[in-house]
């Protein structure tokens, strides 16, 4: 009886054990997968085509600059496209267009013209207007649509 007893107890030892290692693995693997400070991180790019489940279209990206002026930050938007792209919504999302985002000012705050954002339905702002010696054009034809300075 005493033997049985014994056995029975180490049984269930043995199997906290296995759950025990188990569930460290997995909590061990799921920290791995978020950022880590101590994994080095590369310089990020000036420019990003976020898909986020993936292009439906081979067609030229729509172009968004950001301002990094303004604040704006391509490494959230990099983030967020992975964090899309890796997400069970994908099934039901589909595909999406492609955007393009730029940097369209410099380190030092100057912006560049060439390749912002303008038109579009708030064409009557000056922030979405192209300054003289530039035109906005848009590969689409419909009203409102939105298009990119380009030098005249």
């Amino acid at each position: 009886m005493y033997n049985g007893i014994m056995k029975k107890k180490l049984f269930i030892i043995i199997i906290l054990t296995i759950a025990l290692i188990v569930l460290s693995s997995v909590i061990i693997s799921r920290s791995i997968k978020k950022k880590s400070p101590l994994i080095e991180q590369r310089p990020l790019p000036d420019s990003y085509i976020a898909c986020g489940c993936g292009c439906c279209s081979q067609k030229n990206p729509t172009k968004k600059c950001l301002y990094r002026s303004n604040g704006d930050d391509i490494g959230e938007i990099i983030e967020r496209d992975k964090e899309l792209a890796n997400s069970n919504d994908c099934r039901l999302v589909g595909c999406s267009y492609p955007i393009e985002y730029t940097y369209c000012d410099n380190d030092t705050g100057s912006n560049e013209v060439e390749g912002r954002v303008c038109g579009g339905f708030a064409a009557n702002l000056p922030e979405m207007q192209c300054p003289s010696g530039y035109t906005c054009q848009s590969e689409d034809d419909y009203p409102d649509a939105a298009g990119i300075c380009v030098k005249d």
